[in-house]
């Protein structure tokens, strides 16, 4: 009896370091119930034309999208009139939901410097309301 109750106890503890070291991993168990879902990763296409539109320089389509307590469209249009930067490609990187909305982190290439710049948008519905 005592021997069995050590090997169900030791299988019992191999299976919880199993899980800890991430041998058997969320993924692969999530996958077998039904409430898994894939979901795609690709941002709103509003997000993605206001991401365009921001290396472009489009100020009118950006300031269109830009929350008033953040910048008016006349602060916009300053704002790009300074901007000492050119872009010529968007990729999207990803976003994350928090407190403040939702950052979407995009790179926008500088050709004249071959540098790539990281930007991330945040939006409260269909509004930016931060900029880094």
């Amino acid at each position: 009896m005592r021997r069995t109750a050590g090997l169900i106890g030791g299988l019992a503890l191999a299976v919880v370091l199993v899980f800890a070291a991430g041998v058997i991993g969320h993924d692969p168990l999530a996958a077998l119930f039904p409430s898994a879902q894939a979901v795609a990763d690709d941002p709103p296409a509003w997000m993605s034309e206001y991401a365009t539109a921001f290396c472009g320089g489009d100020t009118a389509k950006v300031a269109s999208r830009v929350d008033v307590s953040l910048a008016s469209e006349d602060d916009v249009q300053q704002a790009f009139a300074r901007r000492d930067w050119g872009c010529d490609a968007v990729r999207y990187l990803g976003a994350s939901t928090g407190k403040a909305g939702t950052a979407y982190i995009y790179i926008l290439h500088d050709p004249s410097t071959g540098l790539d710049n990281w930007w991330v948008f945040t939006a409260a519905g269909q509004k930016i309301v931060r900029i880094d």
